[in-house]
């Protein structure tokens, strides 16, 4: 059985035996990259933070709460390789900003990539246009060359002028190049995101998704990606009736594997 079954696995073993039975089988979290478990404790060195701030980065670091992996995710899209997001915050309620370590192996299993994310903005498309530009439905929107980020649209969801001075300077606009393929346009990664919230895989969510990285240089030449995924989600805790839309914009530096340890 793979890992990405895991979840529907445990919810039926936990349907059909009980709670109690449930824990005697097999962790769901085995066999990841790291060696990352749920409850993980995770160190991350503050440099790459400090330097990413000092360029004009918006990422967001990690906290003195940000210590431990609270959830685990298995994103597969149309892409080589498979790609695991491991979540210091979830943030699904709204309360707390999300933040995860993305891991990308490629078909060898070799680790390609690490990256730190932080929540910038959660969006809902209410619209059906909304929608479709948002998963790339008709051939434009996500998946275009460029994005862009404004000043004051993120003035308007919160962010004080003491955040985006630093970023943006003189500057109105944050210009992203999109970080795959050739061409003006490119559709997004469409695939799916498993999410364990525990240990057995009892409670999680399973979503499909829409995915586009964007690139941008900062000062000092180092880069800040922007993620951008449009998410439909399916189940949560095994609950298809609550199903939900919404875009997530993350961004992103990359980490050396040398200042990460997970115990």
């Amino acid at each position: 059985m793979g890992w990405t079954d895991s979840l529907r696995y445990f919810k039926g073993a936990a349907a059909n035996h009980g709670i109690d039975s449930l824990k005697k089988q097999q962790r769901s979290d085995d066999g990841l990259p790291l060696k990352a478990k749920i409850g993980s404790l995770v160190q991350l060195q503050i440099s790459p933070f400090i330097r990413a701030s000092g360029a004009g980065s918006l990422v967001s670091g990690p906290t003195e709460d940000d210590t431990v992996i609270r959830a685990i995710a298995h994103v597969k899209l149309d892409y080589p390789g498979d790609i695991y997001r491991y979540y210091l915050s979830v943030g699904d309620d709204g309360e707390e900003s999300e933040k995860f370590i993305q891991v990308v192996q490629n078909d060898q299993g070799d680790i390609v990539e690490l990256m730190y994310c932080s929540r910038l903005v959660r969006f809902i498309p209410e619209t059906v246009e909304d929608q479709q530009a948002f998963t790339g439905e008709n051939g434009e929107g996500l998946g275009q060359k460029t994005y862009t980020l404004w000043r004051d649209q993120l003035s308007e969801y919160g962010f004080a002028d003491t955040v985006l001075t630093p970023v943006f300077g003189d500057n109105e606009q944050l210009d992203y190049i999109r970080d795959t393929g050739d061409g003006d346009y490119v559709p997004p990664f469409n695939g799916s995101e498993i999410r364990i919230d525990d240990a057995q895989g009892v409670h999680g969510q399973e979503q499909d998704i829409w995915f586009v990285p964007y690139v941008r240089s900062l000062s000092d030449g180092s880069q800040e990606f922007l993620l951008i995924t449009t998410s439909v989600v399916k189940s949560h805790d095994g609950d298809n009736s609550k199903r939900s839309i919404f875009v997530d914009f993350m961004v992103g530096i990359l980490i050396e594997k040398e200042r990460i340890t997970i115990q």
